[in-house]
């Protein structure tokens, strides 16, 4: 009996994988924490100094994000998200209102004066302004003008350029929700997104919101986390006039507190994201970090110990698949904010149905690299017991009684398949790799090409009869020969024949417009479209023009005069309305559209009346070509002889004489 290659132990390849692919180059994060403390530190003096009322409303720098929560992953670029947290005038009077009154933002409150303006501040009069109900507030829109104006004056005096440990990095401002400074020199790269905040104490929740205060305060308490302040962010794009209530360091303090290897398992899942890509990229990080956080409530702290890796994992994603498959996954402090509803429907349907599948593919295979495929191919270390695995090719370990011993016997059997390039540790692996979807597309895929290149022998007519010495009548697209015309002209009005005669139209259509490669095309030939006449710089932007309107239209024309012979295309009548060119002259049907246009001349109907018409003209050749035809009585004849004894009958002889 054939069993699987031996394989690390789940937590080993999960760790290996961590410390490969998803754990920080040291050196890097050394230079970019070097060179961010440069940036800020002369950015910041400088705001103050050109800005005054920058200079009196800054309190301090708030370091957030995943970065600075330990959840930073090696797959992306590196970002650090900073709070720039205002003062509040000393007299100022000020209080929290309207705090889950919106039911979509359930997490944002107002932050509005009792006094209408504050005689010895400007700068706080400045971000002031009168809200809905006439009450003043402060604006979330003018704390980010003050921040940006202050940000784009520091960085226009110092030319945009830094010096850094005789380095010079560029740094330039874009912006978008929060103010972003884009930093670049030497080996660096990175950017930082500024956003005004306040940092409000946490018993000022008493009064806006009772039942948060004491969930809030709980939640402290079971956790043993010292913390007595949360943040109001201001994101002016999320609204004008509220702030988001916030409790990132509570957040912090639950991960530190569960300590273990939540981190890990928060970047395991962040990394997967990562390299699936596509659509599930839109699943943003704190939706992730979520999700994690209520299995953390959950479980006891020793359940987060390092060596339960592989189980916290796997648990961690169940948790997320569950969430997708009810559509709700709830803030942590917040549970009517169902943070699912800010991903678009068709984003929630691909997520559910790409983690149903890895979960479901687990349940069978139980091993991690359902998820991560690359640990597949971790070679195991060479022992005189295992065979090393070699380059595309492994080979199966069979063990076998001999006498009483147990001897290893190397059979040749080969656990890779040539289509995918990929190589597998066992023989189940492997087999539940040759029925995935996957597999099969490509195997479709090796099929439609192979048929092209065998279609590519025979000659672009769809149908072609030859005729040689002794009148030979045959379909070469069929590869058929006949005794007479009848019943080579029975074979072309068959349904078999018109399949495999409009396949043929339609693949050397596509040969035609196209261009498939060859070895021996040319770089410039590759990188040019024949139908538009154009070249282009790089395969992206030939892609591009592949998809663009203006070549689909080309295509379509090509398509009708490809498909019907020249005397079959139909004049357009110019007082009918097809301007837009969206007409089947065959069909006699018009469209609204190219891509309803482009899926008419793909259809059966249109293609087999595209083979019958092209049957029709063969026929009409061969008649012609072959005279075994008499006009007269309107009758074909399979040969000489039967037409001579026609000419000689009574009947046509009678029709003769009365002509």
């Amino acid at each position: 009996m054939a069993v699987a290659l031996p394989s690390k132990p789940e937590n080993d390849l999960l760790e290996d994988l961590y410390n490969r692919k998803i754990k920080l180059d040291p050196a890097q994060d050394r230079k970019c924490q070097m060179v961010l403390t440069k940036v800020l530190t002369t950015v910041i003096e400088k705001a103050k100094e050109k800005s005054p009322h920058f200079k009196e409303l800054y309190k301090e720098t708030y370091k957030g994000g995943s970065y600075y929560d330990k959840l930073k992953v090696n797959s992306t670029d590196f970002e650090f998200d900073l709070n720039i947290v205002f003062k509040i005038p000393k007299q100022t009077n000020w209080y929290i209102a309207n705090l889950g009154d919106d039911v979509r933002k359930p997490n944002f409150a107002n932050f509005q004066a009792t006094s209408i303006r504050n005689p010895d501040s400007d700068a706080w009069n400045s971000i002031l302004i009168k809200d809905r109900q006439g009450n003043m507030a402060v604006s979330p829109k003018k704390m980010f003008e003050v921040l940006q104006t202050a940000v784009d004056r520091a960085i226009t005096d110092i030319n945009c350029v830094l010096l850094v440990n005789n380095e010079t990095f560029r740094v330039t401002r874009s912006t978008g929700a929060p103010v972003i400074l884009n930093v670049e020199g030497p080996g660096v790269k990175f950017t930082v997104d500024l956003v005004p905040s306040f940092k409000i104490e946490l018993c000022n929740l008493k009064t806006a919101c009772s039942d948060l205060h004491t969930r809030v305060v709980g939640m402290l308490k079971d956790f043993n986390i010292d913390v007595t302040s949360f943040m109001a962010i201001a994101l002016k794009n999320a609204s004008s006039e509220s702030f988001e209530v916030d409790f990132h360091d509570i957040e912090r303090g639950l991960l530190e507190k569960s300590g273990g290897c939540v981190y890990k398992v928060i970047k395991l899942i962040k990394y997967l994201r990562d390299t699936t890509g596509g659509t599930m990229s839109q699943l943003k990080s704190h939706l992730l970090k979520t999700s994690v956080m209520h299995h953390v409530i959950r479980q006891e702290r020793a359940y987060w110990k390092i060596d339960n890796l592989n189980i916290c994992f796997v648990d961690c994603i169940r948790n997320l698949w569950i969430g997708l498959q009810k559509g709700v996954i709830a803030d942590v402090f917040f549970p009517d904010l169902n943070m699912l509803e800010r991903l678009e429907r068709h984003v929630l349907t691909q997520a559910c149905t790409w983690l149903d599948g890895l979960v479901r593919k687990h349940n069978r295979m139980e091993t991690v690299s359902v998820f991560f495929p690359e640990l597949n191919t971790r070679c195991l270390p060479p022992t005189e017991n295992f065979i090393p695995v070699k380059a595309m090719q492994v080979t199966v370990v069979k063990k076998e009684l001999t006498n009483g011993n147990c001897n290893l016997k190397v059979e040749d059997t080969k656990l890779e398949c040539h289509i995918c390039e990929k190589l597998f540790s066992g023989i189940e692996s492997k087999e539940e790799h040759l029925r995935s979807k996957k597999h099969l597309n490509k195997v479709q895929e090796n099929d439609n090409e192979q048929k092209m290149k065998m279609e590519k022998a025979y000659s672009i007519t769809a149908v072609q009869a030859n005729q040689t010495n002794g009148r030979k009548f045959e379909c070469k697209l069929c590869e058929k020969s006949f005794t007479g015309i009848e019943s080579q002209e029975e074979h072309f009005m068959s349904t078999k024949h018109k399949n495999k005669a409009a396949f043929k139209t339609t693949q050397d259509f596509v040969a035609k417009v196209e261009q498939p490669l060859n070895s021996e095309a040319s770089v410039n030939e590759v990188l040019e479209c024949k139908t538009c006449q154009k070249s282009f710089s790089g395969i992206e932007s030939k892609d591009d023009h592949f998809k663009s309107r203006k070549h689909l239209n080309k295509i379509s024309e090509e398509r009708l005069q490809v498909n019907l012979p020249k005397n079959d295309i139909l004049p357009r009548n110019s007082g009918e309305d097809r301007a837009t060119s969206f007409f089947c002259n065959l069909c006699q049907k018009p469209f609204t559209g190219i891509e309803s246009e482009a899926e008419h001349l793909k259809s059966k109907k249109h293609l087999n009346k595209v083979a019958e018409k092209a049957n029709q003209n063969n026929i009409l050749q061969k008649k012609q070509e072959n005279n075994l035809e008499c006009k007269l009585c309107d009758k074909i004849f399979s040969g000489i002889e039967s037409k001579e004894a026609h000419m000689k009958s009574k009947k046509h002889l009678t029709k003769f004489r009365e002509e």
